[in-house]
């Protein structure tokens, strides 16, 4: 975008912000085989940052929010790789609260226990059904 194109106390240099977006409702029964991971990120960004990610990282984890002593990042799938990149966070930002969405949240809480990090994990299929509404009530999975 151009920005304000000219008006006066605005520069082009300021630019501005567009974001194109494509809507999919996802049946509930069917978010389990349908959400892509591009889902997940972009929705999880809006409902905790406000904001939509340029590009969805194809690494590990992503970093969706982060102010003072907290982040929120996804994670996709608990792969070694993953653990040893969530584990490090806390110590690398100086984290006080490290939340994580992903698949199996319970399994992913255990296993950073086991390697001394605390963290508040939530499902990404929760996360995705969060919202959808069905004849007025919430969808349920």
């Amino acid at each position: 975008m151009a920005g304000y194109g000219g008006k006066p106390g605005y520069s082009v240099a300021q630019g501005g912000e567009f974001a194109y977006m494509q809507l999919d409702k996802i049946e509930a029964a069917d978010v389990a085989f349908e959400a892509t991971p591009d889902h997940a990120t972009t929705l999880i960004s809006m409902q905790n940052a406000a904001v939509t990610p340029v590009e969805c990282a194809q690494a590990a984890i992503q970093v969706i929010a982060k102010s003072g002593d907290w982040l929120t990042v996804i994670c996709h799938a608990a792969t070694p790789e993953a653990l040893d990149a969530l584990a490090a966070l806390p110590a690398q930002h100086g984290l006080a609260r490290l939340t994580v969405f992903c698949p199996r949240p319970k399994a992913l809480a255990a296993l950073l226990a086991e390697r001394g990090v605390e963290a508040n994990t939530y499902s990404i299929a929760d996360a995705l059904l969060k919202g959808q509404v069905r004849g007025g009530q919430g969808a349920s999975a």
